[in-house]
């Protein structure tokens, strides 16, 4: 039996996991698929319609109940909104919000991240006009009333469409963002943008990207190409068992079907689970949506109408088994016995 479709193809999309729940925005809907067996894919009400907006979700330790999506920037229809919703995750309602200083409205090829000691919004790069141009502009943007927007100089590499990621409680990683950036930044509300001093050996591509942290402070970047058949998925460290950042670091290609070293201990990374690509899809996908959660299980979804969606487990760096995760046996067996009936019918009617 195959995995739940959506109601609405999902084009054009971002997405985040919230209470082992994915949640799915587009300019077309916004939908949610529990991450649990016989789940079914749900149409939320939606907020304002907007193209090339990002999702950010928050997560304030001190209001949980605050926990929400955030879609920063993009176009809509209407010119008084200013580019900034939320969707509060205990509520299930949406929120227009107005900065202070209205940096977010229209802007699109930019990058979002939430940071949570400082229960602020990172904006980096972008534009407000439409053209696709390299920017360094820097914002932060208090997430909770009056929305203060702070204005910050910046170091890091002028970007398109640049990854900003989780790095700690006070700081987000930037990289990507041009096909000469190789530097690995990080910005704090406090030290604005530093050196990491960790770096990539060559510059990212269109890959998504996601930041695993191991027990031993180590620090690896995945990357994932869904336009290749199988999908493939490369590992780089970042950061050492020591402490240390790496300059020039090359990716890991895992290739091979190997046996994963999962559940051998802490993850440390002399001691890093082997890659198992015996789950990797072979269906490409392009235009696709990455999110994790905090155990490090990573959905891809979109890109592909006839193949929904597709995970991965960075912490036991195997590809899951999206349709055993989602379609009880019973399910799948009442399918296979309908499935017989039918053709045994038919048998019936044609001797």
């Amino acid at each position: 039996m195959p995995i739940p479709i959506p109601q609405i193809a999902i084009e054009e999309a971002c997405s985040v996991i919230y209470g082992n729940t994915l949640y799915s925005y587009s300019p077309k809907a916004f939908q949610s698929l529990a991450l649990e067996e016989d789940a079914l894919w749900l149409s939320l009400a939606g907020g304002v319609s907007v193209t090339g907006g990002v999702c950010v979700k928050s997560t304030p330790k001190d209001k949980p109940d605050a926990a929400a999506l955030y879609i920063v920037g993009g176009v809509s229809n209407s010119t008084e909104y200013e580019g900034l919703q939320r969707f509060t995750f205990a509520t299930g309602k949406w929120e227009t919000i107005r900065p202070t200083v209205p940096v977010t409205q229209n802007r699109v090829y930019h990058g979002a991240v939430y940071l949570n000691a400082s229960d602020s919004i990172l904006v980096y790069a972008g534009n407000q006009d439409g053209n696709k141009m390299f920017s360094s502009q820097t914002f932060t943007i208090k997430a909770s009333e009056p929305y203060p927007v702070l204005a910050y100089e910046s170091i890091a590499p002028p970007a398109i469409s640049p990854k900003l990621i989780p790095w700690s409680e006070t700081e987000a990683l930037y990289i990507g963002g041009s096909d000469a950036n190789t530097k690995a930044m990080l910005f704090s509300s406090a030290n604005a943008w530093v050196d990491s001093k960790a770096s990539l050996a060559e510059p990212l591509d269109g890959t998504a990207a996601i930041v695993i942290d191991g027990d031993d402070g180590s620090k690896m970047l995945y990357t994932f190409d869904m336009s290749v058949a199988p999908n493939q998925v490369n590992r780089t460290v970042l950061v050492d068992g020591n402490g240390q950042p790496i300059t020039s670091s090359k990716p890991i290609f895992m290739t091979r079907d190997l046996v994963s070293g999962a559940g051998a201990g802490k993850l440390t990374a002399a001691n890093w689970p082997t890659y198992n690509s015996t789950l990797a899809p072979s269906s490409t996908r392009a235009d696709y949506s990455v999110a994790r959660d905090e155990d490090g299980l990573v959905v891809i979804s979109g890109g592909n109408k006839d193949d929904v969606l597709c995970m991965f487990t960075a912490k036991e760096n195997c590809w899951v088994n999206a349709t055993a995760k989602l379609v009880s046996k019973s399910a799948s067996q009442l399918r296979y016995i309908s499935m017989n009936f039918v053709s045994s019918m038919y048998d019936l009617n044609t001797s």
